[in-house]
């Protein structure tokens, strides 16, 4: 019975969603759950809300600067936050391809050009923001995460209950377990994955010792299979990697077009035109990083100093909780 728990939590995602911004392990894990199309569809979303939040944090950031100067050149920062609107429009209007590792990579891919934007407007904001300022900023935003993400976070919470009753129907359908309500009530949200689970667990005591058995080596086959799926994506991702970075850079500077931006942020956006966000690198698993040290083995914006100490803080750009 362990056994087969320990793979139903492998399956099944619970209330601590990882974050949509995490990178490593978690990573891995967020792209696990883009085996089908609610899946998929749920990560863009959750990748949606970040992006939102970086988008209002940084524009309060912004609105902060030109309230203590209003002659201010902060085209540079709304510049960044016109490529991340792009991103962020791109995530909303994600359509799953019907190929779940292709999916999945695109997934990845903006992702990390989220990450490396917003590391590059916290540098760029560093060297524009005094100590009062940041407290002013953090204050704000506070208040602002609360408000403004309801609708999105619905939409999260309603397409992880859909992903769960889904993989709950299936693991019912092999331990040959008729329990048609427990799979409607979790999408519905009547019932949270912990109470379904507990229901699940008193049905399988009914199962001989060699049903559970068999139930386990099931189970294994399906996290292991989840797990190989996120590996092959993630190798997926390493492939011309730099090329798409590029590529995708260009792209938003065209799209940016689309946007009612002024003619100075026009302008620097199309400086960054065939360039990818300054400072960022990709390290040996493929991932974008910024502030890596330069041939003078110097650290680069972003980075603390050689005394240990970074610039007075904003609010990070990290992803929130989903």
């Amino acid at each position: 019975m362990k056994k087969i728990l320990m793979f139903l939590a492998l399956l099944l995602l619970f209330a601590a969603i990882p974050y949509a911004f995490a990178q490593g392990d978690a990573e891995l894990e967020e792209v696990e759950a883009m085996d089908s199309t609610i899946g998929a569809q749920m990560r863009f979303t959750q990748l949606e809300k970040s992006i939102t939040q970086n988008i209002m944090r940084g524009q309060t950031v912004v609105d902060e600067i030109l309230q203590e100067d209003e002659n201010a050149d902060v085209a540079g920062l709304e510049a960044i936050l016109a490529e991340l609107e792009i991103l962020r429009r791109e995530a909303s209007g994600f359509e799953p391809t019907g190929i779940a590792e292709d999916d999945a990579r695109l997934f990845v891919d903006a992702k990390l050009d989220a990450v490396a934007l917003s590391q590059e407007f916290r540098t760029l904001a560093r060297e524009m923001v005094s100590p009062e300022q940041a407290d002013a900023i953090r204050n704000r935003t506070r208040y602002k995460n609360q408000t403004g993400l309801e609708e999105v976070s619905g939409e999260i919470n309603a397409l992880k209950n859909q992903y769960n009753a889904q993989v709950m129907q299936k693991i019912m359908y092999k331990a040959q377990i008729e329990n048609p309500v427990l799979a409607e009530s979790i999408e519905s949200g009547g019932m949270t994955v912990n109470q379904a689970m507990e229901q699940l667990k008193t049905q399988l005591r009914s199962m001989s010792a060699e049903g559970q058995d068999n139930m386990g080596l099931m189970l294994g086959e399906d996290a292991n299979k989840k797990k190989v799926f996120g590996q092959a994506v993630m190798e997926k991702v390493k492939t011309n990697q730099a090329e798409r970075v590029q590529s995708r850079s260009e792209e938003r500077v065209m799209n940016a077009q689309k946007l009612e931006v002024s003619a100075r942020v026009m302008e620097k956006l199309q400086a960054r035109f065939g360039k990818t966000p300054a400072g960022i690198g990709l390290d040996v698993a493929g991932h974008a990083q910024a502030g890596k040290p330069d041939d003078s083995g110097q650290a680069q914006a972003g980075k603390p100093d050689d005394a240990g100490k970074k610039p007075d803080s904003i609010p990070a750009s990290g992803g929130g909780k989903q």
